[in-house]
């Protein structure tokens, strides 16, 4: 009793201690370990579970002290928008650029950001003059600041008559407006292509050059300008300009002494402490995107959290500013969220620039600017640092594993070196590392160690021998005639871990009835006939067969020769129209489905939906169809299949609609549904609140490709897994055991069994100490155990943080089903530091499954017991000391 009293007393002191910001408590947190990008640039990843989710938040640091560039990145014109790896790339021909974040919001309607632009003291484009936004700026001095700039005070003059530009490139031509043009902006002018009134005026060499009243748009001439007027300020122009004049572009005084800035939304944070209201007031949790400054402005902090998935739950405007204050940030500004949210590292480590967050629109979005940090290059770098290659610790004993080093120069750039340098030793097991390999001749630990030029390199490494089953991915091979398909391999220990083979290390037989495998790619290539045959794969004993079938065929769905659907939108009040048209790929007709996202700033779909649903044929693996994409503008190309237990899956066509003309798009079908397949309708959707225009998709022909039904018997792979039946409770400890049986079954002879049933989410978690052992319930009903009761997991936290001297036996519902993948990755975490005392933990729990069922994940014993409503089914389980003990009950 005195155990269970002192237990909950600590586990309550850490609830007491949880860290709470806005509107979430903060359960668990951990940190990476900081990477430099570059002298005075380090990137940092922070994962915080909270009771409402995950926050995944990317920090990027940089050291204004040292020797570093902040830069705008943009497309080759303004009015133009890419993803911003691509506006990476075409910024970063030298290869400087270490880090980039999304920036300002922007109008794609009218092809334009919302903000300020300048880069390296030339100003790109002028806010719109909404004062809700604000802008992150960086003086001539290298001094960093936020502010609010959206009225600036720019104009032109001859001399002897000064009229006020409205905008620097920005498209609003309406009103009374003077708009200064430079071919950043685009190739061309307006000039009559608006059908409205307008006078340009041709700028060259700061002389006036040509004047065109609706005239032909100008070509914008790299060393100029074109001025266009309408309104009021066509007669102002044209009564004091004229061809010949000299022309003086006088600039607002904030832009005189910038060299940097970049428009955002709103000011969050300022003098330290988090603003009561905001300029610009985006209410919600989502994924944010931010820019600190440090107190002494010696220090900038980029950061992205990411939001609107099952595991990432993204922050409010003030909960962002607390964060930004928690990273030592004494002002912040919000920039454009939402699934613009991105952030874009270039390791020194890697040959590519990486994505490090998670784009709430799986994939990445066109925008037109991003903010990077970029390094200042030495003319004579040397050598800095090394490190192993090698892509996992674990490793199988007498495997041969390619290995090798590599080299950063201090530019932190990837550097050559020379193989035939390197001295490498192994300490703790036994192995050689001879031309680039490395083979292991003991179990155990070991430190694996490079010396090159001064400098060495350590990585730890555990050798196994206890692999208990070869894994072949895929486990079926479908393919079409002379298809090429890459094979991986791995075994699973008697502890769980799952560590990778060598392409070469596996014996392939491969029938050459159906192909070969190259072992050097790794791939099996089929032949060219439709054929079925089984593959066997050998290792150290271990066998796994896995079925080949060659051979695909199409078949077509809807051909849009007749009527095939109707057209459906959420939410109602979005327009548009289906119907089909003239205008085929194939045959005499396609269908085309017209959108209007011009209403709302919500999630905004079109939908064909069929007027029956396409019955997909057996097997099919993919769902093919031709798109006509100009007027798609970038917005998502998705189905919905249906399976025969009512599932419903979203599959997806082409994240973004971004391609000219006719293309044939296809969608992969999930492998765990189960047949017969409907597809039930084609749709067009948009998320982001931003993107508001209309256009149309056409389409035709969609077609299943549909794999053969594989008709071989597959034998039982050949394994080293003691199944649970082959366990038993010695004899000393049969009146020790404690009984587990799920089961609704209302008898007198489940009173002797510790019975344990989590029925619904009212079920509150405990922890005892029974028979030697610590008994967990924990209730994770609905494949959740944050959303049923977040205590559980400080309470668990708390628990594992304590010397555990006894076995553990954790009772929940499915351990392998989580709504959020980090959740269960959190629990074998923490269940894992139990075991690392020492003790034996266990997790079991209830299945409809008739079957029992053992396993090891990561040392932890996962034991499948059945539950059924018309039979007992059981689990003994006994304590002895720190070790467990099972026996099914018969």
């Amino acid at each position: 009793m005195k155990k269970r009293i002192s237990l909950l007393l600590i586990i309550m002191m850490i609830l007491s201690q949880c860290l709470t910001f806005a509107d979430y408590v903060t359960v668990y947190e951990t940190k990476s370990d900081l990477e430099y990008l570059a002298d005075g640039v380090t990137k940092q990843t922070i994962m915080r579970y909270t009771n409402e989710g995950w926050l995944n938040i990317n920090v990027v640091r940089v050291d204004l002290t040292k020797q570093m560039d902040l830069t705008v990145l943009t497309d080759d014109k303004l009015s133009s928008r890419d993803t911003l790896s691509k506006l990476l790339d075409k910024n970063n021909a030298d290869h400087s650029v270490v880090a980039a974040i999304n920036s300002d919001f922007f109008d794609t309607a009218n092809n334009t950001t919302m903000g300020n632009l300048v880069r390296d003291g030339k100003v790109l484009t002028t806010s719109v003059g909404l004062d809700e936004f604000a802008s992150f700026n960086v003086t001539k001095d290298n001094v960093p600041y936020i502010g609010y700039i959206n009225s600036p005070n720019n104009s032109f003059t001859n001399g002897v008559y000064t009229q006020k530009l409205t905008y620097i490139n920005k498209p609003y031509l309406s009103y009374d407006r003077s708009i200064l043009f430079t071919s950043d902006w685009a190739l061309q002018s307006y000039g009559n292509t608006l059908e409205q009134d307008i006078v340009e005026l041709l700028v060259q060499n700061d002389v006036i050059k040509e004047i065109r009243r609706k005239g032909y748009p100008f070509t914008i001439p790299p060393n100029g300008y074109v001025i266009s007027c309408v309104g009021q300020d066509i007669n102002t122009a044209l009564s004091n300009f004229k061809v010949g004049d000299p022309i003086t572009v006088n600039y607002d005084v904030n832009f005189r002494y910038m060299d940097l800035s970049i428009g955002g939304g709103a000011q969050i944070v300022a003098e330290g402490q988090v603003l009561k209201t905001f300029s610009q007031n985006i209410t919600g949790k989502h994924p944010r995107s931010a820019v600190g400054i440090s107190k002494n402005r010696k220090e900038l902090t980029m950061v992205t959290i990411d939001g609107r998935t099952s595991s990432f739950r993204g922050v409010t405007q003030t909960e962002l500013g607390n964060i930004m204050i928690g990273l030592g940030a004494y002002e912040a500004i919000n920039l454009d969220g939402g699934g613009s949210t991105q952030m874009v590292v270039q390791s020194p480590w890697e040959t590519s620039p990486t994505i490090v967050n998670y784009p709430s629109d799986s994939s990445e979005r066109k925008m037109y600017t991003g903010l990077a940090v970029a390094k200042v290059l030495s003319d004579t770098p040397v050598l800095l640092q090394t490190k192993i290659d090698l892509d996992s610790p674990n490793l199988v004993l007498g495997t041969k594993t390619p290995i090798g080093l590599k080299a950063i120069d201090s530019n932190y750039v990837p550097m050559d070196i020379n193989a035939e340098h390197i001295t490498w030793s192994l300490t703790g097991v036994q192995g050689k590392v001879e031309k680039g390999i490395l083979t292991t001749q003991s179990e155990g630990e070991g430190v694996l160690k490079a010396v090159y030029e001064g400098h060495s390199a350590e990585f730890v490494i555990h050798v196994y021998d206890n692999a208990v089953k070869l894994n072949v991915f895929p486990s079926i091979i479908k393919v079409d005639k002379n298809e090429r398909k890459a094979l991986s391999f791995s075994v699973t220990t008697n502890d769980g871990k799952n560590i990778d083979l060598s392409k070469d290390s596996v014996k392939v037989t491969m029938p050459e009835l159906v192909g070969t495998y190259d072992p050097e790619s790794g791939s099996f290539i089929a032949g060219n006939g439709a054929q079925q045959a089984l593959a066997t794969f050998e290792f150290n004993g271990l066998v796994s067969y896995v079925p080949v079938a060659v051979g695909t065929q199409k078949v077509t769905l809807a051909s849009f020769e007749k009527p095939t659907g109707k057209f459906v939108s959420y939410p109602t009040t979005v327009a548009g129209k289906y119907r089909e048209i003239p205008v085929p790929k194939n045959g005499l007709q396609s269908g085309i489905l017209e959108y209007d996202f011009t209403g709302s700033s919500d999630t905004r779909a079109v939908y064909v939906e069929f007027n029956e649903p396409l019955e997909l044929p057996e097997n099919t693996q993919s769902i093919g169809m031709w798109a006509f994409g100009d007027y798609g503008n970038d917005h998502w190309l998705r189905g919905k299949i249906t399976d025969a237990a009512g599932v419903a899956t979203n599959i997806t066509f082409a994240r973004h609609v971004d391609w000219e003309g006719w293309q044939y798009v296809t969608a992969e079908l999930p492998s765990d549904m189960v047949y017969p397949l409907q597809l039930s309708r084609i749709y067009l959707v948009e998320t982001d609140a931003e993107l508001k225009d209309q256009g149309t998709i056409l389409m035709d022909d969609i077609t299943a490709i549909v794999g053969q039904n594989i008709i071989l018997q597959v034998p039982e792979p050949i394994t080293k897994i003691k199944a649970l039946s082959s366990y038993s409770i010695p004899a000393e400890l049969k009146s020790k055991t404690l009984k587990f049986v799920f089961s609704d079954l209302k008898n007198d002879l489940l009173a002797s069994y510790d019975q344990v049933v989590l029925k619904d989410s009212k079920a509150k978690m405990s922890i005892e100490e029974k028979q030697g052992a610590w008994v967990i319930r924990m209730n994770n009903i609905g494949s959740s155990i944050r959303t049923n009761d977040y205590t559980q997991w400080t309470k668990l936290i708390a628990f594992a943080q304590q010397s555990i001297k006894k076995p553990v036996i954790v009772v929940m519902n499915d351990i392998n089903k989580y709504n959020d993948s980090y959740e269960g990755e959190l629990l074998i975490k923490q269940l894992g530091i139990i075991k690392a005392q020492g003790v034996d933990v266990a997790v079991i729990y209830p299945t409809t499954n008739p079957d029992y069922d053992i396993k090891s994940n990561n040392g932890i014993t996962v034991i499948r017991v059945p539950k059924v409503k018309t039979s007992v089914y059981g689990l003994s389980v006994a304590a002895s000391q720190s070790k467990l003990h099972f026996e099914i009950i018969k």
